[in-house]
This record gives C-alpha cells, structure tokens and sequence, in this order.
C-alpha cells in the first residue's frame, strides 16, 4: 500500500491549540462563506477559505492519522510554533476522488475540462486542531487574520478568489469587439509566494456585448508540479495554453483576437438569424 505522508505548510496564522474551529459548508447562503473559522494563538480571528472545493470531512481525534517525518527530521524548541497545516502526499481518499471523477463525469467533467486536473491541480489537505481535524481536497486555500470575527462575513476585497479588481485596467478593440483586460496589481514576486497556497488570477479578459462585458478569459497562475505555471482556459472548455512562469498578456493576445474573430462571425450570423 501506497504510504501516505503530511508535509507541513506553513503560513502566518497561527490557530489557537485548544480551542476548536467552526466548520461552514454552505452552497446556498453567500454571506456563511465556506469554510474554517477559528481562533488564533494571540487572541485574533481565522478563516481558511477553498479554491475549487471537491470534499470536506471533519473528525474527531488528537492525533493525525497520518505520517509524518517532520518531527524525526526538525529539532524543536518548546516555544516553536507548531505545524497545524498539513499536506498529505500520496492520499487515498484524493485517488479515490478522482477515481469517482474519471468513472462517472470523466467524458463530461467540467463542461469539457479534463479530469486529470484532480490529479495536477488538486490536494489533500490537512487541518490539525487539538482534538479535531479538518480534511479538504481542493485546488487551493487562502487564510485571513482579523480582529473581527469572520463568521458571516464576506470575502475581502483583494481576494485570490474574487474577480480582480479594476486597479490596472487596459482597453482594446478588434473584429469590431471591444475588450478589455484587468491585470492584476501583485508584483510578481507577491504572485509566485501566493501560488504555494491557492491559484492566482493574472488577467481577466472581458469582452464587450451590447454595452455590457463579461469575463471570457480568466488567466490563472497556479502551481504544477510544484512549478509556478501560467495556464489560459476559457470558461467552457480545456486550457489552450499551460506554460511554466509569468506568460506576459502581449503573448496571449494574438490567440485572444484569433478567438474574437469567430466571436463577431457567430455575432453576425446570429444578427442574421434573427433579422430573417
């Protein structure tokens, strides 16, 4: 049998040891974000939220069910902060979960997305508490630290997983669609760090239709195999482009334009359609 081994990630919030979290999984209420909440050691408020959340289970129990070799590797001072994220390489339950994804959506998984991103983009993730645990398989998660309790409150602005902010703004036009591109205003030092946790946004392509633009082309910069990696996927459908580092836009735009001409083809076709 394959051995299954947590590596420790660290991040600069640390859960309080004795207190136990609250645990929200809701789908329908967008003011209870799922997610972990909880205490922190200096008296503060926690919340760990998911990018691309495929499962959750809370348990009861001390210990970690699996192992370990940080504590045999690392020398340890009482005061140290302890590890209480975890990641568990060689995981049965995330190939049980993609095994799941293969046999029964593997054709039609994601509106023509490929299922071996279960297997790429995804992790088992571990939570340690005191005497409760939280595991999650996600592509993904982001921690926030506040004075205020969380709970009930929405994501802030700034937030790996929200659209991008209209900081950076630039406007284009071609095959008589306007379009326009939001960049994200993160160095590219802050973006390759945050991939350690959760998938990054680069740029938001939105184009225009009928006064109005809506995304079509979200840029993600995520990790792969433990590289930072630029990957271009439309809404519906595979990636076209996966290409290791910071893919600059300018690079993407030749494509981009290129889909925009079937775009105002269709467009007219359908103007056609209905004059008909």
């Amino acid at each position: 049998m394959t051995n299954q081994l947590a590596k420790p990630i660290w991040i600069p919030v640390q859960a309080d040891f004795v207190l136990s979290p609250i645990v929200i999984y809701d789908s329908h209420d967008s003011k209870m974000v799922t997610g972990i909440y909880f205490r922190t050691e200096d008296d503060t408020f926690g919340r760990i939220t998911f990018n691309g959340l495929d499962a959750i289970k809370v348990c009861r129990g001390e210990s970690m069910p699996y192992s370990n070799d940080y504590f045999s590797q690392t020398p340890r001072k009482h005061d140290d902060p302890y590890p209480w994220v975890w990641r568990v390489e060689n995981s049965l339950w995330h190939l049980e979960r993609y095994q799941y994804e293969k046999e029964h959506y593997g054709r039609s998984y994601e509106w023509g997305g490929d299922v071996n991103e279960m297997l790429t983009d995804y992790s088992h993730y571990h939570f340690h508490f005191h005497d409760q645990f939280v595991d999650v398989i996600a592509s993904g998660f982001w921690y926030e630290k506040s004075h205020e309790n969380l709970l009930g409150k929405e994501l802030p602005p700034g937030h790996p997983m929200l659209r991008l902010q209209e900081i950076k703004v630039r406007h284009f036009e071609k095959h008589g669609i306007k379009y326009k591109v939001i960049d994200n205003p993160l160095s590219e030092e802050e973006l390759v760090h945050n991939t350690a946790f959760c998938p990054q946004t680069l740029y938001e392509i939105h184009s225009e239709y009928e006064g109005k633009y809506s995304l079509h082309w979200p840029i993600k910069f995520q990790r792969r195999n433990d590289k930072p990696t630029t990957i271009v996927k439309p809404i519906i459908g595979k990636p076209i482009l996966v290409q290791e580092g910071i893919v600059p836009f300018e690079k993407i735009q030749a494509q981009y334009e290129k889909e925009l001409a079937e775009v105002a083809k269709r467009r007219k076709q359908m103007k056609k359609h209905h004059k008909g």
